[in-house]
């Protein structure tokens, strides 16, 4: 992370493990936790195959002031504390796992915030903090698609988060937190609230506080609840939520309530607004506590079964009628309103109106002659994919078909809304950036996104099973595959999958090792030697003797570089080029200079006089800037398109293999670290052959 650049993006590939070493509380690198002194992209694989493991000796990763920090694809585990970021940084999540971290003494196990920080699509597992189990914050945090199980604030608050600054929390779940006091207990817990939080279209189940809040405990803060359901929670006071006196204010709407737990105010505990919201079959402590008007406001387009809720409507359970918490599609698990409910088409509409006419699930509101109380809007059941192979997040070395199973029977034909309509998939490969730029089937190929052919796709009514065949079997990378349902696939019922809203995505990797066709995986080569320092070198064997190319050789006018270039042998799924001097190296097996392909060419960044080598200075480089080589009274001139810094270990990109142009690979080591008389990292320039003209 020393030797990047600001504003870098280092690649951390597939199958790779980085456990940390020899803590010692500083803030610059040199051991232990990994700090962010400049503004960086960190970018794994996926979490599932990309971990960074702290060992439990210190924190993983800490941005260290005024910095913009990216983060995704990684699991980062067993910290003691994930990630902590000031007041001054701004950082994201996305797409990770934080598993295991314990902030012994401190504050938010997975992350403690001060500053900016969003959480996209990310996992939050066992982890552990004095206060705030998953992410304290004290800043500006905004989660999204995520989820929050099994964390734990010991001995104080917030299970899941603890929260003084400004929250909001969309599309995601709390599940199994538990908090010592406040907002998620010893068992399960949510949120403990002092600042203004946010919570939409999420789900709150099986919390447990040992004071208060099973699910959100709110103390002199700003709570808004909307289309969101909190099933299973427990606590002495407010299972589902639990609202200190007078000094914090709550709000829910269309919200559902059922089966949570407490010995005074099973659902709602203090004072609260609802507004088309359900609070019923809390299994003790009563609906709503302290019962009366002067606490409670709900209209009597609330539900409650036991008349605590304020001027809410008193219906029995069986009136009610909700299922149990399950996937009825969208994002989050959901109680549905089962038929003959009285709870369907009696909803204010001007209420459904505020918040979008669309239910927990993203389902339009009203289905029917008018909008249902509750988070859950009733209607048909919408057409989702159950099951798939591969499963997402799956790791493959091969792959040439892939097998998606709906919830009910769809149209078997080729038509536009067909599932046999190989338009109806989009199956895409991640480009050099290593992100995925296409978001949906709707909005289609973004930035570069490599999409992969789908020649044929067939239907079985009778399995509701979709095959899809590839037109090749994929090769080593990073794909999404997208069943569409924003363009979209059809239920014979006539229903789009996932009700038109989304489409059905499944992020997948292939990946066979990088080998020289002896099994062992290829490593790039070792380019530099100690700076300032003489190293003397042995008589290079015949073996490894470079060849002589005849007339070529390489040009960087930004950088005045001018060397020749010699053939390097490859060597034990390696190549030694100790003994290049000031030449430039071409590892043979990549395609030669000039040719269609990928050609790799390496030299040193210090030489064995522990002088500069010819690429001391590649890392400058940048999009735009011409690379030529000079081939028998040629110029090929080449214009880098990509500039990255990858572990000694990363091959793919440097030699990935390319076609349908000629392209230059220049590699060579950055980040020379005196204790193991070794360099960190290894710097990779992409450049491709736009002209070709007369000496």
């Amino acid at each position: 992370m020393n030797a990047a650049a600001s504003g870098d993006t280092i690649n951390i590939p597939a199958a790779c493990t980085i456990t940390l070493t020899g803590a010692n509380g500083e803030d610059a690198n040199a051991s232990g936790d990994l700090d962010f002194t400049k503004s960086l992209n960190i970018v794994g694989a996926d979490a599932g195959s990309t971990i960074i493991d702290g060992d439990n000796i210190e924190r993983i990763f800490h941005n260290t002031g005024a910095f913009t920090v990216n983060i995704s694809s990684v699991t980062i585990r067993n910290g003691r504390g994930g990630i902590v970021n000031p007041y001054t940084g701004i950082m994201t999540v996305t797409n990770s796992t934080l598993s295991g971290n314990q902030a012994v003494g401190s504050s938010g196990g997975g992350i403690h915030n001060g500053g900016t920080l969003t959480v996209m699509n990310s996992t939050f597992f066992g982890n552990q903090g004095f206060s705030g189990g998953g992410i304290y914050n004290w800043g500006t945090l905004t989660v999204t698609n995520s989820s929050f199980s099994s964390n734990q604030a010991y001995p104080s608050n917030g299970g899941g988060i603890r929260n003084s600054g400004n929250l909001t929390v969309t599309n995601s779940t709390f599940s199994s937190n538990q908090a010592d006091t406040y907002g998620g207990g010893i068992q399960n817990g949510g949120i403990h609230d002092g600042g203004t939080l946010h919570v939409q279209n999420s789900t709150f189940s099986g919390n447990y506080a040992k004071s208060s809040g099973g699910g959100i405990s709110n103390w002199f803060g700003t709570l808004t609840v909307k289309n969101s359901t909190f099933s299973g929670n427990r606590a002495p006071h407010g299972g589902g939520i639990y609202n200190y006196s007078y000094m914090g204010t709550v709000s829910a709407t269309n919200s559902t309530f059922s089966g949570n737990q407490a010995s005074v105010g099973g659902g709602i505990f203090g004072i609260a607004t609802l507004s088309n919201t359900i609070v019923a079959n809390s299994v003790s402590g009563g609906d709503c506590s302290p019962g009366g008007t002067s606490s409670i406001t709900a209209e009597a387009y609330n539900f409650d079964t036991d008349g605590s809720c304020g001027n809410a409507t008193q219906k029995t359970i069986a009136e009610i009628n909700l299922g149990q918490l399950a996937d009825n599609g969208g994002p989050t698990q959901t109680m549905a309103l089962l038929s003959g409910s009285h709870a369907i088409d009696v909803g204010n509409a001007a209420i459904c109106l505020g918040i979008g006419n669309v239910d927990q699930r993203g389902v339009n509101r009203p289905q029917g002659a008018g909008c249902d109380i509750g988070a859950y809007e009733f209607g048909p059941v919408i057409p989702a994919v159950t099951t798939s192979t591969p499963t997402t997040n799956a790791i493959l070395t091969s792959l040439s078909s892939i097998f998606v199973t709906f919830n009910q029977d769809m149209v078997g034909d080729a038509s536009a809304n067909g599932a046999q309509n190989i338009n109806n998939y989009l199956l895409v490969e991640r480009g050099s950036d290593k992100a995925f730029n296409t978001q949906s089937c709707k909005a289609g190929l973004a930035g570069d996104d490599i999409k992969q052919t789908i020649s044929n796709a067939s239907y079985n009514n009778a399995t509701m099973n979709s095959t899809l065949t590839l037109a090749s079997s994929l090769i080593d990378g990073t794909y999404r595959l997208f069943v569409c349902g924003t363009t979209s696939i059809w239920s014979v019922a006539g229903l789009e999958l996932n009700n038109g809203i989304s489409d059905f995505i499944i992020d997948f990797t292939i990946s066979t090792a990088v080998s020289g066709g002896d099994g062992e995986a290829i490593s790039l080569p070792h380019t530099g030697f100690a700076p300032k320092v003489v190293t003397q070198l042995l008589n290079q064997p015949t073996e490894l003797a470079y060849r002589a190319l005849g007339d070529i050789w390489l040009e960087i006018p930004a950088l005045n570089v001018n060397a020749n270039i010699v053939g390097v042998p490859k060597l034990n799924n390696t190549w030694d080029v100790d003994w290049l001097g000031n030449e430039v190296g071409w590892l043979n097996g990549t395609a030669f200079p000039t040719w269609e392909g990928n050609s790799a060419l390496t030299a040193h960044v210090t030489n064995a006089d522990g002088l500069p080598g010819p690429f001391v200075n590649i890392k400058s480089l940048a999009y735009g800037d011409q690379i030529i080589v000079h081939l028998y009274g040629e110029q090929y001139i080449f214009e880098v398109r990509k500039t990255l810094l990858v572990r000694p270990g990363t091959t793919d990109y440097a030699l990935q293999h390319l076609e349908d142009n000629s392209f230059l690979t220049l590699i060579t080591c950055q980040g020379y670290n005196e204790k193991n008389n070794s360099y960190r990292f290894r710097r990779i320039v992409r450049a491709v052959l736009i002209e070709v003209r007369d000496e």
